[in-house]
């Protein structure tokens, strides 16, 4: 089987090379793995009792209809409009199966291959990994001192990036555990306005 040069050119997750480590620590202090995705530790017995219960059930194991099942669309349009101040409805909800699936879901919705697009570092290894598979380019954007998204960086990029498609705000936490503050993340908006597509 040949493997695209996209896919060749890939690197090995982190998470495993980091779990690797493990074996040759020499401390003795309890490690709190915060790997995500990857859970040590066993399922919530409620989840379990649902998923054993949905599994009997005469439709459990259908594909849900799309875009989502109806009672979960609607139930996420109010927690995310009561949360952040908004007005959605349930028909602008498109359930994932996790936050990484919705960055693949719309990036390959959005992009080409050739496009561009700006990540903030740090940045979710498989957040780069999806974009090189599709054949696009990630942008880097790096912080300020404390760990906040550079606007003027990201200003900067946009304007050296013919082909920018999109730039992930990493809202609301940064990947090094930091949360984004509105303001700054407010300051960013001006840099969303629709560009002129010159392909």
């Amino acid at each position: 089987m040949r493997l695209t040069d996209r896919t060749v050119r890939l690197y090995a997750s982190p998470i495993a090379e980091a779990h690797a480590w493990l074996p040759h620590r020499t401390g003795t202090r309890p490690l709190l793995d915060l790997s995500q995705a990857a859970p040590s530790y066993p399922t919530a017995p409620v989840i379990a009792r649902r998923i054993a219960q949905v599994a009997t059930e005469p439709d459990g194991g259908r594909y849900a209809p799309p875009p989502g099942i109806p009672s979960l669309t609607h139930a996420f349009a109010e927690e995310l409009s009561l949360d952040y101040g908004a007005t959605l409805r349930a028909e602008q909800i498109l359930p994932t199966g996790g936050a990484n699936q919705a960055f693949c879901v719309t990036t390959s919705a959005l992009t080409e291959p050739g496009d561009e697009v700006i990540l903030p570092v740090p940045y979710y290894f498989n957040h780069d990994m999806w974009l090189r598979l599709d054949g696009v380019t990630p942008r880097y954007c790096f912080p300020d001192e404390d760990m906040q998204p550079s606007v003027a960086g990201a200003a900067e990029l946009i304007l050296r990036a013919p082909r920018h498609r999109a730039r992930d705000t990493g809202q609301p936490d940064g990947r090094d555990g930091s949360t984004r503050h509105d303001p700054r993340l407010r300051g960013a908006r001006p840099l969303e306005r629709p560009r002129v597509d010159r392909r």
